[in-house]
């Protein structure tokens, strides 16, 4: 990752898809959080509305309570 033009570290997680766990979702609180970071420090828009996409993508699999924490995802496209 890019801060300033400069690189910085950064960890990730990822889940492999046949590990994947049923009904888990992402809630909008989690997002806020990554989402507040990447703003804080600048992250390119693109980057960040990769990172809401695949919070709403893994909403979307998990089917339960998802439709209330996408929403709630969604609106962090808004600028505060």
């Amino acid at each position: 990752m890019r801060t300033n033009g400069q690189e910085v570290p950064a960890t990730t997680f990822l889940v492999k898809r046949n590990a994947e766990a049923t009904g888990l979702w992402t809630s909008t609180a989690y997002v806020a959080h990554i989402i507040s970071g990447l703003r804080a420090r600048q992250a390119p828009p693109e980057y960040v509305e990769h990172v809401i996409t695949a919070a709403i993508a893994t909403n979307e699999r998990a089917r339960e309570r998802a439709d209330e924490e996408t929403r709630g995802i969604a609106e962090l496209r808004q600028p505060f």
